[in-house]
């Protein structure tokens, strides 16, 4: 930081400490503390300006709260990257009156589901006193521009048979307390749905065409998959990751998979590989969402995700990074989707125009500064009309859908 800043802004800094669980800080961070609280013989302090670095988790210890409350007489500036993750009930303890000054960094700054977590944030760190929108970042040449193709697919008969059964348990769960506290992870039917929209076995025929056009060579590219069981086939049946890194190696590609499972150092070893050329694609699971630059990723494929925000803006994020050494111009994003059914019921039927309007307004956000926005506007429109969503979509109008 310091070497591209004028000297005028420049951070000084006496000492510093990187404090996480895997590393013994907690020597380093007392002598730190003692010899801030110190004085020379001319009354002069020993030092007086620390940096700390400290991952979420360690925020919130026992131990690193009562360290920083061994320093009385300071003022603390909290640098938050990420705000979000830190906004659960459990991880809010961390954001102590101490510290003087709160800065929160974050792309997505409001929480998912989580209203409670969201104001808890915006309490702590006030109001918003910079934002940096991704069609300015990309005029400004931080980011590339992109090619964004949103691609629907339909369910089959019995996909279809099995989503109408789930969304029927969906609405009587809603109604009725003890059944929606019955229900854990993994018998949940909103979740059982979830993971049948991810595998939607149309979306690997949907692959394929994709494939097909670009003559089934790939190169820097990054599939986003599902490795969860779809409720509509037979126990061990293959996973879409699964079938998806045999499509590729049958075309005689080289694939790699990551997933939240593997270490961060493994993650990062397989992105290099890929930059290298080692690999042609990396099929991702459940990762390289957040805080992971992938620069030489050129072509991103959602297969499927968790309808989360977040993880959209993050994912598009990851590959708009731009990278000198192969002179990278732009990105292009392929994202495969799932058509809902329509229902009978009126009130569930309002109830899924609303849950598809937000996806859709998703959609059109993506599309408006797209390259090739007419084009994706278009793909966007058709289902609009099909499901009676007004074209000019807003949150305002998804509120009174009648």
């Amino acid at each position: 930081y310091n070497s591209i800043m004028p000297a005028d802004i420049r951070v000084t800094l006496d000492d510093s400490v990187i404090c996480y669980a895997e590393k013994n800080w907690k020597p380093k961070f007392k002598e730190m503390v003692y010899d801030f609280n110190k004085k020379t013989f001319s009354g002069k302090d020993v030092i007086s300006n620390i940096l700390i670095f400290v991952t979420h988790a360690t925020l919130n210890s026992s131990n690193f709260k009562e360290y920083i409350d061994e320093l009385p007489d300071s003022k603390i500036l909290l640098v938050v990257d990420e705000m979000h993750n830190i906004g659960s009930e459990l991880s809010l303890d961390a954001l102590m009156d101490r510290y003087d000054y709160r800065l929160g960094l974050s792309a997505t700054p409001l929480r998912h589901y989580d209203q409670e977590g969201s104001d808890a944030l915006m309490k702590y760190f006030e109001k918003v006193v910079y934002d940096y929108p991704l069609d300015e970042a990309i005029a400004d040449g931080f980011l590339c521009g992109y090619y964004y193709h949103p691609i629907y697919a339909e369910l089959t008969s019995d996909e279809m048979a099995v989503y109408n059964k789930l969304t029927g348990q969906i609405a009587a769960q809603m109604n009725n307390v003890k059944t929606k506290s019955a229900n854990n992870d993994d018998n949940n039917p909103a979740n059982r749905r979830a993971a049948l929209i991810g595998n939607a076995e149309n979306k690997l025929a949907i692959l394929q065409e994709i494939l097909t056009k670009l003559n089934w060579k790939l190169d820097q590219t990054l599939i986003y998959c599902t490795s969860h069981p779809s409720p509509n086939l037979k126990k061990g049946s293959n996973t879409q990751l699964e079938n998806v890194n045999e499509i590729l190696s049958d075309h005689h590609m080289t694939v790699k998979s990551v997933t939240y499972r593997d270490p961060t150092k493994s993650r990062g070893e397989i992105l290099n590989n890929l930059a290298i050329g080692h690999y042609d694609v990396i099929t991702a699971v459940k990762c390289l969402d957040e805080g992971t630059d992938v620069p030489s990723v050129q072509t991103a494929i959602i297969m499927a995700s968790s309808g989360n925000p977040k993880q959209y803006i993050q994912r598009r994020g990851r590959v708009l990074r731009k990278n000198d050494a192969i002179k990278k111009e732009f990105a292009i994003i392929y994202d495969i989707l799932v058509k809902p059914p329509k229902f009978e019921d009126r009130s569930i039927q309002l109830r899924e125009r609303k849950l598809l309007a937000k996806e859709l307004l998703r959609h059109q956000e993506f599309a408006r500064i797209a390259i090739n926005k007419d084009d994706a506007y278009e793909a966007i429109k058709d289902v609009k009309k099909y499901f009676e969503i007004p074209d000019d979509l807003t949150q305002e109008k998804i509120d009174t859908l009648e």
